[in-house]
Parts: structure tokens; sequence; C-alpha cells
């Protein structure tokens, strides 16, 4: 990303196009620093993210070259959202930016989001963007991106254990005498696989609730059909099409929890587990066709004890789930993060009609200014990070 605004240096010395499918294994290289050294686990992602998408003919994203070689890159991963009961559009959601090391403070990030206006401009409507930094965002705000809302990471419950919490009464009593160093890296070890053989038992029905490592499609959608639509909102559109492709990201692992009293799915919700700490989740997605389910869902895995921590993005706390943490008496966490967050937050979501010399016409769909966040309805599912 761009620290400095300019514009591009010695503009003969490189060549901004659209990204065509010769590009692809440079591009997956170029996306180490981004998404890891794995290059052929970067090919099944970009595949995933771009090629295999629902909602594009082709990947959208920009190159920039020099010499013929692939310097840069900044990608667009589309998305289908609805405006009341019929108007569909697609949402394009810039990210994947990355400029080699040698090429970077040159304004090739830049001269990438203008050449990706001036292609996308007759076709899409808006950009969303989840990915701004302190270094980025201006460079976002140049290109005429809005911030919309702020994008800090909040803890719904953390609940971290010392390793003498995951230990035997006999290993207890043992480390008192031996407090060794090399038996203390053993028990580390130990609770690595404690875990790891805990979450490979988490999966199966548990009374009412179901827990799964794949999407239900079919009970998800008819859980979001039920649910009360009476607020005009721009929200995600989410059929069994987008559920059965959405969780097929190579670089994911979900997990499903589904509530089903009786022989219908009343309500679910997705917790996306960080790469890094098995122990960490993120919410990305919740729905319910009733007042409690939610409430059901988050109580079994407060009480289950897996994960251990449990985060949301705060864009994605939507007023049902803030009324069940209410419930749950894990609010107050919530409320004091989120009052700190709009005091002083460098982290945005940025929001810009895909045109390029805007009125203030172009900020509406069906009425609806895009730059009021209460407008919108957005879940975490909906970042191209998760």
């Amino acid at each position: 990303m761009e620290k400095q605004q300019k514009d591009i240096k010695n503009p003969e010395e490189y060549e901004i196009i659209p990204y065509s499918s010769e590009h692809l294994l440079q591009v997956a290289r170029l996306m180490s620093p981004l998404w890891g050294d794995d290059i052929e686990l970067n090919l099944k992602h970009f595949k995933w993210k771009h090629i295999d998408n629902p909602y594009l003919e082709h990947p959208l994203a920009i190159v920039a070259l020099h010499e013929g070689k692939v310097v840069g890159s900044r990608a667009y991963f589309a998305l289908k959202f609805r405006v009341g009961e019929r108007n569909d559009f697609i949402l394009l959601i810039p990210g994947d930016t990355v400029v080699h090391p040698k090429h970077q403070r040159k304004g090739l990030s830049v001269a990438m989001g203008k050449k990706a206006e001036e292609e996308y401009r007759s076709k899409y409507k808006v950009f969303l963007n989840f990915t701004s930094s302190p270094a980025s965002l201006p460079g976002y705000l140049r290109l005429g991106f809005f911030p919309l809302a702020p994008k800090n990471l909040l803890t719904v419950f953390s609940k971290r254990k010392g390793l003498e919490d995951w230990m035997p009464t006999k290993a207890k009593n043992y480390l008192k005498k031996h407090k060794s160093r090399g038996f203390i890296q053993l028990l580390s070890r130990l609770r690595k696989i404690l875990t790891s053989k805990k979450e490979m038992t988490l999966f199966g029905e548990f009374g009412n609730i179901i827990i799964s490592d794949s999407p239900k499609p079919e009970d998800m959608v008819d859980v979001i059909t039920k649910q009360n639509q009476k607020n005009q909102k721009i929200k995600l559109w989410q059929d069994e099409e987008f559920f059965q492709w959405r969780y097929l990201n190579p670089m994911g692992k979900y997990i499903f929890y589904y509530y089903r009293p009786d022989h219908s799915v009343t309500g679910y919700l997705v917790i996306r587990i960080s790469p890094q700490n098995i122990l960490r989740g993120h919410i990305l997605d919740y729905a319910q066709s009733d007042n409690d389910t939610l409430e059901k869902i988050l109580r079994y895995i407060t009480e289950s004890g897996y994960p251990e921590n449990l985060f949301i993005p705060s864009y994605g706390l939507e007023e049902n789930l803030l009324q069940t943490l209410k419930r749950l008496n894990l609010h107050e966490r919530i409320l004091t993060q989120k009052k700190k967050e709009h005091v002083s937050s460098e982290h945005q979501l940025l929001v810009r009609p895909i045109k390029e010399n805007l009125v203030e016409n172009d900020w509406f769909i069906d009425g609806l200014d895009i730059r009021n966040f209460e407008n919108w309805e957005i879940k975490p599912i909906c970042s191209d990070g998760d």
C-alpha cells in the first residue's frame, strides 16, 4: 500500500493494464506477503476467489508491469447485494493489493485504483473497502472513498487459560515438585495435542445444537427467508449458490453451529478459526428466524470452552446480536470497546460509487445514501479476507 499519495513517478517505466490469465502465476507469487509462500495454495485461493466467483464472468484485477513483468496487483472481490425485494447489484470489494518492494512509493497502488475505476464504472455501482489501514487510508481518500464506519475488532469473550488449567492432577503435582523448563515445554506441546483432539471431536449433534464443518445452504437460506425483513437496507444477497461457494475458500477454516429444536433449523452462527491460533474464533455470519436461537447457540459456545476467545468486527454487530449479548451478560465489554472506537479509530470501512466525476446523486441507491452506515446491513462474511 502507498504511504505517500502521489501520481505515478516515471509513468513510461510502467504499464497499468487489466489482469489476464497469462499473469496468474506471477500474481500468485507476488501475493506471498499477503497470502504466504505456498504458491500452489495461492493459485487455488485466486481461483476460488476470482475465477470460480459466481458473480463474475472473469477475474477483476489490475496489474502493474515493469519490463513485461508483474510488479503490482490490485484485485476486486465481487458479491451480490440487494436493496429491498428486487434491486440486485454486484458490489466490488478492493483488496489483495501488493506492490513489489523494489517498486513501492512510486504511486502504483493509486494508479491501479484509478485504472480499476476507469475499467469498471460502466458495469458496476459501488466499491466497498474492508482492508484499509492507517498507512493506506490517505490513498483511498485521494481516490474519493468515504469513511463509512470504524472496523475495529471487538472481543465477545475471552477465556484464556494457563497451562495448569489443561493439566491432569498428577501433572500439576509433578510440576509443583519439578519446575523444569523442559517439562513446561512438554506440557505446552501436550496442550496443543489435547486441543487438536478436542477440535476433532467437536462436530456432531449435542441436544438441539448441530456443529458441522460445512454449510447447510438450504437450511441457512430458509432461516434468512423467515427473518423479519421490514427494514429497507442495502444487504448481502445470500442464496444457496452463495453458501455453496463462499465457504470453499482453501485458506479458510470454519465451524457452523445450527439450532434445530424440531425438524427445522431456526438459526445458525458461523465462526472462522484463526489459522495462527485454533483457539481464536471470529464470528462471520449469523441469522435466526425467532428471538432466542442465537442466545442458545452462543450460550452453548461460551459453556463449551471452545473457542477460548471469540471476536467480531464492529461493523458486523447488528441489533439482534447485541440484544443476545445483553441477555448473556456479554454486552458491557462490547459497548465499552465501541465507545472507545468511535472516539478514535484509524481503521475504517470505506465506500465509493464507481464513477469518474461524482455528483451528489451518485451516492444514492434507491433513495438510500450509501454514506450512511444505518442504511447498510454488512455482515463480516462480506469481507474478502475471511
